[in-house]
């Protein structure tokens, strides 16, 4: 899917449910002012959204991905949604160069094997990054002027580095489990 824009829909902008084993391309799509989720995603083959925009007063979130393949979100923006920006029920993730702002919650919950490099989380209502997982990292990214905890991660061998997380009402990162590796230095 290429160059479309959805907006104003009485549920999702763009609902793709493909049961079968179909891989889905997302390219220069913008979602807005939806009752419900900008973006809802039910795959079971691979997902690729690239230079997207699901924000804007979507009710639920900016994106909801259900997914039994890999997911590649890249340079895309999810911001002012009623909800999360991002809400990630699967596996093998990876947010790369992307902001998700201006949200009531972030992206929960991430679980295994899910990666966030080089994106802006900021300006949330609730907490910035939510992790519940084994396995997950979020690398070289800017956490800032979250409402309540910028980064939350429970689970095990989850790795925080290189990163920016100030200007937090709350806590800055709250971490619990075993193997978290952090190094903090930017």
């Amino acid at each position: 899917m290429n160059n479309v824009t959805t907006y104003e829909n009485g549920q999702n902008g763009l609902l793709v449910s493909n049961v079968g084993l179909g891989n889905v391309t997302i390219i220069n799509v913008s979602s807005y002012n939806n009752n419900e989720n900008g973006f809802y995603l039910q795959n079971n083959g691979s997902v690729n959204i690239q230079n997207s925009n699901s924000s804007n007063n979507n009710n639920l979130s900016g994106i909801y991905l259900a997914d039994r393949g890999n997911a590649i979100i890249n340079n895309s923006v999810f911001g002012n949604n009623k909800q999360n920006g991002i809400n990630i029920q699967t596996n093998n993730t990876l947010v790369s160069n992307s902001s998700i702002i201006r949200n009531e919650i972030l992206i929960e919950p991430l679980n295994f094997n899910n990666s966030i490099i080089d994106s802006l989380i900021s300006q949330n209502q609730n907490v910035g990054v939510f992790i519940q997982g084994n396995n997950n990292s979020i690398n070289s990214s800017t956490v800032i002027n979250n409402i309540r905890n910028d980064l939350n991660m429970t689970g095990n061998n989850n790795n925080i580095n290189y990163n920016r997380v100030y200007n937090n009402t709350e806590n800055g990162m709250y971490a619990s489990g075993s193997g978290i590796n952090a190094n903090l230095n930017w």
